[in-house]
């Protein structure tokens, strides 16, 4: 693209002459594919994609949030698996951020799956506020709103190792890693001594995984047999 530019004085003496040559600047457009979710039915086998993240399956009427923890899942796993072969330094970051995106997985997965079954709950309007990133409050808080305890669907040693990964990734995110009072007052925690980095490995966050998988299900399986109007 050119322009010229041709300005005179008034007076006749003086004559600036410009010209500017240029390509337009691309507009940047985003495509709506690239914000699609490809999702395949695990329970019909259906292929479908939307915009967001969760959906029901358009034929067989199944929500997708399992479907979703899980394939998040099993990206925490290939984490691992790099951290496995990484230097020390690599190692420990990939390995607190994969403890922080099976949190973060599970958290959406649970929010998610409360709301689209809020009108089992007894109060629906707070259904959809419960955060799974403290487990012990959301036992609290799924046991007032719709009756079972999700604690029951793991054994005691599971539950225990559970709450303390999760409990870990709070201290990862909030203080770097270390240790504080209300840490090893939530975990119990004989190991940690308070003003100290927590330690934290692989096989910890690998093993918080599968844990995360059957707490997921089991809380799955618990909200679909409940009744649609709220009484237990």
């Amino acid at each position: 693209m050119a322009r010229d530019f041709n300005r005179r004085s008034s007076a006749g003496f003086l004559s600036i002459k410009m010209g500017v040559k240029s390509s337009p600047l691309p507009l940047r457009r985003y495509s709506e594919r690239q914000l699609e979710t490809h999702i395949e039915c695990p329970n019909c086998t259906l292929k479908y994609a939307v915009y967001g993240v969760f959906a029901f399956c358009p034929d067989c009427r199944q929500h997708n949030s399992l479907y979703m923890l899980g394939k998040n899942l099993d990206v925490v796993g290939k984490m691992l698996d790099m951290a496995a072969s990484a230097d020390v330094e690599i190692a420990g970051k990939l390995v607190e951020n994969a403890l922080e995106d099976c949190v973060a997985a599970f958290d959406a997965f649970g929010r998610e799956l409360c709301r689209v079954n809020a009108n089992k709950a007894s109060l629906p309007a707070k259904a959809d506020k419960i955060s799974f990133q403290n487990l012990e409050g959301a036992k609290r808080n799924v046991d007032d709103l719709f009756g079972f305890d999700i604690s029951a669907g793991l054994t005691k040693d599971e539950w225990q190792s559970v709450v303390r990964s999760l409990q870990k990734r709070h201290l990862f995110v909030h203080r770097m890693g270390v240790v504080d009072e209300e840490y090893v007052k939530k975990t119990g925690d004989a190991q940690a001594v308070v003003g100290h980095k927590i330690s934290l490995t692989g096989h910890e966050v690998g093993s918080a995984v599968q844990i995360v998988r059957k707490l997921a299900q089991y809380i799955a399986e618990k909200l679909a047999a409940l009744p649609e109007d709220g009484t237990r």
